[in-house]
Order: C-alpha cells, then structure tokens, then sequence
C-alpha cells in the first residue's frame, strides 16, 4: 500500500518538475537579447540570482511549485521536520530549533492568510452582528427572569 502512494507521490513531483522545466524552456525563448547578453556576462549571480528565479517563473510554473510542496508538506510531515532536523545539525544549532524556523516558514503564509480573513472578514461581521447579538440576549434574558417569577409564583403557595 505505502509502495502505491509513493508512486502517486514520485508522480506529482515529477510533472511540477516538468512543468518547472517547461516554464524555464519558454521564459529562455522570451529572453531578449540584453537579457541574454546580461546574463551570459555574470551581471546576476549569487544569492541574487536564486532569489529572482521563483519570481521570474511563469505562473502556471509557480502554481505548480506552490501544489506540489503543499502536498508534500501535508502528506509527509515528517520529511520536513526532518529537513529541519539536518539543516540545525548541518549549521550546529539545536534540532528543535531547526525544525522550528522551517515549520515557520511553511506556515508563515497560512498564518498571514488567516490574520488576513480575521481583520477584514470576521471583524467587521461581528462588528455588524454585534447588535443583532445584544438583542437576542437581551430578550433571552428577559424571557428567562419571566419564566423565573412566573416558576417562582407556581411554587410558592398561596397564603
């Protein structure tokens, strides 16, 4: 069983790195020729370069990378604590620290995207409801005190 979905998994992996491919292939046929003449001379190189790659990307190249690491950060958790693990004993830190920076890596963009929906989604709806809210309770608590007395006077006998 595990042998099939880590087939599935060999398979998703390769068509993002062939559509990664792909991307690099059409962007090389875009190149003008001072871009060519610029890169061919050294003018990008270094930490430079490898950060402009990703951005430089097609989209559906990008999408493809997004999918694909995605997928593989909720399917096999574990590859990337390990990942964290190597890279704090490769720079010789505590492990749980390793494992910290990239996990907070990997959810640094759901964390925005949730603040995101909290402040321009959630708040102003509670913000609207809030009125709405006071009523209800307000009539909730209203109508239980009269169930209270009304309780309160069946009980109590008459003198």
């Amino acid at each position: 069983m595990d042998v099939g979905w880590a087939g599935v998994d060999l398979l998703l992996m390769a068509s993002t790195v062939k559509v990664l491919r792909a991307g690099g292939v059409a962007r090389g046929a875009r190149l003008s020729s001072v871009e060519a003449q610029g890169a061919r001379s050294g003018l990008r190189s270094g930490l430079a370069a490898g950060g402009g790659r990703f951005a430089s990307l097609p989209r559906m190249a990008k999408v493809a990378a997004v999918a694909g690491t995605a997928y593989v950060v909720v399917r096999h958790p574990s590859l990337v604590s390990a990942l964290g693990a190597n890279v704090a004993k490769w720079l010789s830190l505590p492990v749980w620290l390793g494992q910290f920076v990239i996990w907070l890596l990997v959810l640094l963009p759901v964390l925005l995207m949730v603040r995101f929906v909290w402040r321009w989604i959630l708040v102003p709806v509670l913000w609207l409801l809030m009125p709405l809210l006071r009523f209800c309770f307000s009539r909730f608590v209203a109508t239980t005190n009269i169930s209270a007395r009304k309780s309160k006077e069946i009980i109590t006998p008459a003198s």
